[in-house]
């Protein structure tokens, strides 16, 4: 996989997360948003690797 590529990617998820987190703030109260983000994130975070891992097999340099 190119630098570009993993470079594009990481901001797109960055982004991503970012985004979901404002939503969450905004349409939940504070203590339920912190628990739903967490859990978001766990399983953002094994998507992410894994799509990572996958091209990085699949897309030589």
């Amino acid at each position: 996989m190119t630098q570009k590529l993993q470079s594009d990617l990481e901001r797109f998820f960055r982004v991503y997360q970012n985004d979901v987190s404002e939503v969450l703030k905004k349409q939940l109260p504070p203590k339920v948003a912190g628990q739903v983000e967490r859990a978001l994130d766990e399983e953002f975070e094994l998507f992410r690797v894994s799509l990572i891992n996958r091209l990085t097999e699949e897309m030589p340099d």
